[in-house]
């Protein structure tokens, strides 16, 4: 959710978070994706409304949930070099609320936590 999603949320109250909530990552194997050059790949940490609509899909049962830490959809992720895979993972880590952790590292490696936008 991006700070203007926030707000938005928020209702007549402005959000605005005092440390950086996201990082780029650039990757050692850029490739083109439907004519689109992904270079990077940037993460961002989520707010309480997006992790607790996760678990709310969670019990719901189905399909395990996209988590939406990154800027590209889960169909770049599976695309990108394995290494590049790796390093997003190693960097997703900072970026997981602690009650995520737990769950994302009992789960395969797997680049299971991607967005649409």
């Amino acid at each position: 959710m991006t700070d203007e999603a926030l707000n938005a949320t928020a209702g007549a109250a402005t959000v605005r978070f005092t440390k950086d909530r996201s990082k780029v990552v650039m990757l050692e194997f850029p490739f083109e994706y439907d004519g689109k050059l992904i270079d990077r790949v940037t993460i961002r940490r989520l707010s309480t409304a997006e992790v607790s609509q996760y678990y709310r899909d969670l019990a719901e049962g189905g399909a395990v949930p996209d988590l939406p830490l990154f800027d590209v959809p889960q169909a770049v992720i599976e695309a990108m070099d394995d290494d590049d895979s790796y390093a997003l993972q190693e960097e997703l880590r900072a970026f997981l609320p602690r009650r995520l952790q737990a769950l994302v590292e009992s789960a395969p490696v797997a680049a299971s936590e991607s967005s649409d936008s």
